[in-house]
């Protein structure tokens, strides 16, 4: 039924304090957008001239780099991670368990590797990399993702992020 209260404003005195509540939300909100990091570099000799070139990206913050709707209805384009300074890139993987040694393999441009979602620090992402929709909570500690490289030729390697939400970044090996 109807109510005489809907759609009144509080009184005058207290139109600030509200304000002030959703200016604070809003601004919490956006500090908790995506924000990449490439935390780790790291480059392994494997033999016959061939090197290992793994990298960790990390999300900082609270919000993944795509929501439920974006990954579902495919909104935005998924985030790339590439790697430069490589002479001829042989493979490029998703490390989905390092400590199995379970690797997605990207057989398509493995020097620019797809990365559905990457996950904010709170839940683990969207879809756990179980359900066909490519979330990535499989893929280490909640809000990071780890990848690697199989090279031939090149000494300094400069691994790069780019996101439609979570910006860019990047990082050289030593």
């Amino acid at each position: 039924g109807f109510s005489k209260n809907f759609g009144r404003l509080h009184p005058g005195f207290l139109l600030e304090t509200d304000a002030h509540r959703n200016a604070a939300f809003c601004i919490y909100n956006a500090y908790q957008l995506p924000k990449l990091e490439v935390t780790k570099v790291a480059v392994k000799n494997i033999g016959n001239g061939l090197k290992e070139v793994s990298a960790t990206i990390e999300n900082k913050r609270m919000i993944p780099t795509h929501s439920a709707s974006n990954l579902r209805f495919r909104i935005d384009p998924p985030d790339y991670i590439t790697i430069e300074g490589a002479g001829t890139v042989i493979a490029g993987m998703i490390v989905r368990n390092e400590d199995l040694n379970i690797n997605t393999e990207q057989k398509k441009n493995p020097a620019r590797l797809e990365i559905q979602n990457i996950p904010g620090y709170l839940g683990g992402g969207f879809g756990g990399g179980q359900g066909g929709r490519g979330g990535m909570s499989g893929a280490g500690t909640g809000n990071v993702v780890k990848v690697k490289w199989i090279v031939k030729g090149g000494d300094k390697f400069t691994v790069r992020v780019e996101s439609v939400k979570g910006g860019q970044a990047s990082a050289q090996s030593q």
